[in-house]
């Protein structure tokens, strides 16, 4: 499973490059992140700081994790804060998949001696994961937290009926061709053996938090992918993010990775969708084609961290 099929080498050559935005652009157009602002302090500060104005937003914290092996990593230093608040839940609980939009992420990333902060934008993310709320309020309620912030990840930005649609070329995966990981007898049991096999999997992928939807049978884990065994050695998040976070505006907040227990089931979203829409103007020869067999074999490791033998 997790191939990245259905495109030829002619495919490659042509439709594989061709711009998603063809046609007219939308008047409104959206980012994927914002960019909260750039200091010269330590990058301690900075993530209190964050963390600071995020709690003064009403968010509520869930996690806070250091992705990248720092001898392997692109940038001098980063941290990833996870968030989310009532309302973000209360729509995520609207939707069998709207789990994926529960768990925020900003990110502080540290690059020649500047700090980065950045972070989703929870309007951009509703669209392309298809809700019925396209979570204005909290961008908005984020851009107080963070005032003066800038979008940034889209040369020409993605208009909404775009996003909901989106993929990044033909024969590409969508939002609704998820990896179906596994499937338990009931959703209870599949909350359990994912945490269970998430703290003793052998594949190198680490749980970085728990995330329940309230009224619905939603549980969202963020995994981080630093892998143990030479099968699975391409879907290394340090390795991914050196290639694909070339740009000098940072898009560190891409991690963690959604693991989503939606009843019985588990799913992940597809890497070529993910990726894709975090990163809609990644070039294809320069970036994607070194990332193609990380593509086949994210969804191969995610499997074998949470199924049973």
């Amino acid at each position: 499973m997790g191939r990245w099929i259905g495109a030829s080498a002619a495919l490659l050559g042509v439709a594989l490059f061709l711009p998603w935005t063809s046609g007219a652009i939308a008047a409104e157009t959206l980012q994927p992140f914002v960019l909260a602002k750039t200091v010269s302090g330590p990058l301690d500060a900075a993530v209190e700081q964050a963390r600071s104005a995020l709690e003064r937003g009403g968010f509520r914290i869930i996690a806070q994790t250091q992705p990248y092996r720092q001898e392997e990593s692109h940038v001098d230093a980063a941290t990833v804060i996870v968030f989310t608040r009532s309302d973000v839940l209360k729509v995520a609980g609207k939707q069998a998949t709207g789990g994926f939009i529960a768990p925020l992420r900003l990110s502080v990333t540290e690059v020649d001696g500047q700090v980065q902060v950045a972070y989703v934008n929870p309007t951009y993310f509703a669209h392309a994961y298809r809700l019925d709320d396209d979570l204005a309020q909290v961008s908005s309620d984020l851009e107080d937290a963070f005032p003066g912030g800038q979008g940034f990840g889209s040369e020409k930005g993605m208009a909404p009926g775009k996003l909901r649609k989106y993929h990044y070329s033909f024969g590409m995966h969508y939002f609704d061709e998820p990896y179906e990981l596994a499937t338990f007898g009931s959703h209870g049991q599949a909350v359990e053996k994912v945490r269970e096999h998430l703290s003793n999997n052998t594949v190198g992928i680490s749980q970085v938090y728990e995330l329940a939807v309230p009224n619905s049978e939603q549980v969202v884990f963020g995994v981080l992918r630093r892998p143990t065994q030479n099968t699975h050695s391409d879907m290394d998040d340090t390795w991914i993010m050196s290639i694909a976070d070339f740009e000098a505006r940072k898009k560190t907040a891409y991690l963690p990775y959604e693991i989503l227990v939606t009843g019985n089931k588990v799913i992940a979203m597809h890497a070529q969708f993910r990726m894709a829409v975090h990163f809609p103007d990644m070039p294809m020869f320069s970036v994607g084609m070194r990332l193609m067999n990380a593509m086949n074999v994210i969804g191969d490791g995610l499997e074998a961290a949470v199924k049973d033998e």
